[in-house]
């Protein structure tokens, strides 16, 4: 007598139907893969943080001065912390602080940084 093959569960059905309506990948250890990413790495950009080459155009010679200069503007940051955010070592920008440097450099948002192919 033939055994008869084990039914799938629902859940696992129901999780293949989602799969190929959403157009995603299932492999056998159960990882999702997306279809649609591309094979080939992408060329990336180089964005470059500009505030010292504006500082120098301006003639704001040290960061105490631009924080001089920001806080009659309004704009409160600590000379250390200032300084680690102008020589990028921050990963994160306050809003406040960056429109106070466009306020007190007198440019536009896309003078801070400059994007280039890599």
């Amino acid at each position: 007598m033939q055994s008869l093959p084990k039914p799938k569960p629902a859940v696992n059905i129901k999780m293949e139907k989602f799969c190929i309506q959403r157009k995603i990948i299932v492999a056998k250890k159960g990882r999702r893969y997306n279809a649609h990413m591309p094979t080939k790495p992408q060329p990336r950009r180089k964005i470059t943080w500009r505030v010292r080459v504006l500082m120098a155009e301006r003639g704001v010679r040290s960061v105490s001065e631009l924080a001089r200069r920001l806080e009659q503007a309004g704009v409160s940051i600590s000379i250390a912390q200032l300084g680690r955010l102008i020589d990028g070592k921050t990963r994160s920008w306050n809003q406040e602080v960056i429109e106070g440097m466009l306020v007190v450099l007198d440019c536009e948002l896309a003078d801070l940084w400059r994007s280039e192919m890599a």
